[in-house]
């Protein structure tokens, strides 16, 4: 990731971003080529490293990735909706047909994605999404279900270690890849409370 004690940081009044070498700070201005682009989200985990240009100065440089949405074209008339249940071990997908019933279960184990790195848990992430999606489309299922991930709240009644699993799987890493590759694919996508989800 680059050079541990230079790291990017938000400013305190959330206007703009700041610069840590060591425990100096020192104001970073974003190019409006990339201000729309770039955050300090967690899957992007940045990678930050200062050397010298060709005219002799010294020039910061920000390594991040980005998903860009993609409009949705046209949306095709949906068999039913997928239902996507995400937990620190597994992905579950459930195909519900219009009328409520139960169509197919599939599960993806998601336990060894908890200790790799970002950029690798990121691919293995986005396999695992693609063949989901793939198969909604095939199937003639073009609306998707998963719950608003907020697993901040009541933590107080999870054992410690469903506490330390939560943690560490990369929600939202979950939901970016989700929104880019419905819209891709022209799938809606539907957020909902976790307790309507069954």
């Amino acid at each position: 990731k680059g050079n541990p004690e230079i790291r990017i940081e938000r400013r305190n009044d959330d206007n703009g971003y700041l610069l840590k070498i060591f425990d100096d700070y020192f104001s970073v201005e974003i190019p409006k080529s990339h201000k729309k682009t770039f955050s300090l989200a967690q899957y992007n985990c940045q990678a930050c490293r200062i050397c010298y240009n060709k005219n002799g100065k010294l020039v910061l440089h920000i390594t991040y990735s980005y998903i860009k949405p993609v409009q949705i074209v046209k949306t095709v008339k949906s068999k039913g909706t997928v239902g996507i249940d995400i937990g620190p071990n597994e992905i579950a997908v459930c195909f519900v047909k219009n009328d409520g019933n139960p169509e197919k279960y599939i599960h993806y184990s998601t336990a060894h994605l908890l200790d790799k790195r970002t950029a690798e848990t990121e691919r293995h992430m986005s396999l695992i999404l693609d063949e989901i999606l793939n198969l909604a489309m095939e199937e003639g299922f073009y609306d998707v279900t998963i719950e608003k991930l907020k697993f901040k709240e009541d933590n107080k009644y999870r054992s410690p270690k469903l506490n330390r699993m939560l943690k560490k799987f990369p929600h939202q890493m979950f939901e970016d890849l989700m929104d880019s590759k419905c819209s891709r694919r022209g799938i809606k996508l539907r957020k909902v409370n976790p307790a309507y989800t069954s």
